[in-house]
């Protein structure tokens, strides 16, 4: 004779359980699909460099072996032409009230997203030649051959007081500047710039940079002259010589100012960042990387020290790793000079890398601030911030 099981029995309740316990796993699955982050929490709301802030520096002296790591540094070390000296550099901003992104210096208002107390450094793309600006006068260095005129004029200068005012009537200037902090290098690229006003009509000038054979023009249309300097030897002085495209004619007068001459290969402050590197662990999916930067309040339009003109905000895949990024570029505005915030982006795909078994900790993503098109000059940086982005961009 069968036997009647009794509803309120055990397995009744046992398979009630079981239910309900796989059917509240299943919403919360389908809720952690629905945020697009397989992950926790805190990759919705870290900062995933928050420990490598710009205090954790190594671009300074030899390089080592293997590029530093979690560190920030610079590319320009690890290329053959270099030669030991910082043509870049990054330091923290000492002066009170200047020290911190909410500092009582600064007179703009803080902008929502930047913590008062983030300290605050100064990038500077340094340059290499004294007294380009003609600020204290005509120095020494000046020679000339032919008919010419040369000197300081105050006549509408470009910045500052005063310019270098030349003409030539067949004749050459040459001018031998001093140099700031370094030799020049045998085989190390420089790059040589100056500016002029702009005209309409055309300057028939040209400029020879030392023993370089050939004769470089500057943009008429811009008011702007670049060419690079390559030394035969080091210590190579260096030596402009201006003279008319056509030596019967001669140029018109024209007033030049801020003749200034860096090293911006491989010009690029970088953080090189391994799978552990950061907190958390940076896992493949898409980022975006952002700096705060701001006008150097002990800068200006002239010597000393220049407003560096422009910076790029970008990150880039390594040997293990691949990605598309969509860059962010600062550009000095003198309307503009408080804290603005500057972000590179992810685009077209996400970070993904591939990681050796036996060396887990290799490079897979590199934040990078490029001053590789800069002239010479410096700006502030503060909070630089990695985030991460579950449901993309």
């Amino acid at each position: 004779m069968s036997q009647l099981r009794d509803p309120s029995g055990p397995f009744p309740r046992v398979l009630a359980i079981v239910t309900i316990a796989l059917v509240a796993l299943y919403f919360a699955q389908c809720s952690l699909f629905e945020s697009g982050n397989p992950f926790g929490p805190e990759y919705e709301t870290s900062n995933f460099i928050e420990t490598l802030g710009f205090g954790v520096f190594s671009g300074s002296g030899p390089a080592p072996a293997v590029p530093d790591q979690a560190s920030w540094d610079l590319k320009y070390r690890y290329s053959a032409d270099w030669d030991d000296h910082d043509y870049v550099t990054l330091e923290p901003v000492a002066d009170a009230g200047y020290d911190t992104a909410g500092g009582a210096g600064y007179t703009e208002p803080l902008p929502a997203g930047l913590d008062a107390a983030s300290p605050v450094y100064r990038l500077e793309l340094v340059n290499l030649i004294q007294d380009g600006s003609f600020e204290t006068g005509l120095g020494p260095g000046f020679s000339s051959v032919g008919p010419v005129t040369y000197g300081i004029t105050s006549s509408s200068p470009l910045n500052g007081l005063q310019s270098l005012a030349l003409s030539s009537t067949g004749g050459t200037i040459t001018w031998t500047p001093a140099m700031v902090g370094y030799p020049a290098t045998a085989g190390h690229p420089y790059r040589i710039e100056f500016r002029y006003p702009q005209s309409g009509s055309t300057v028939e000038m040209q400029v020879k940079i030392s023993s370089d054979p050939v004769a470089y023009k500057p943009d008429n249309s811009t008011g702007h002259f670049g060419a690079a300097f390559l030394p035969d030897v080091t210590s190579e002085a260096l030596t402009l010589t201006f003279e008319p495209v056509t030596p019967v004619s001669g140029f018109t007068p024209v007033n030049i100012d801020d003749i200034t001459m860096c090293s911006r290969s491989y010009a690029t402050v970088r953080l090189l960042l391994g799978r552990n590197d950061t907190v958390p662990v940076l896992e493949s999916g898409v980022y975006s990387f952002s700096v705060w930067a701001r006008v150097d309040y002990d800068a200006s339009a002239t010597e000393p020290r220049y407003h560096l003109d422009r910076f790029t905000v970008s990150m880039s895949g390594t040997e293990y790793s691949t990605l598309a990024a969509a860059s962010s570029t600062y550009v000095y505005s003198a309307a503009t000079p408080g804290w603005r915030r500057f972000t590179a982006r992810l685009s077209g795909n996400v970070l993904q890398y591939t990681i050796p078994e036996l060396t887990p900790d290799v490079p897979v993503l590199s934040l990078d601030i490029d001053l590789q098109n800069s002239r010479p000059g410096s700006v502030l940086l503060a909070a630089p911030e990695l985030r991460f982005h579950p449901n993309g961009l």
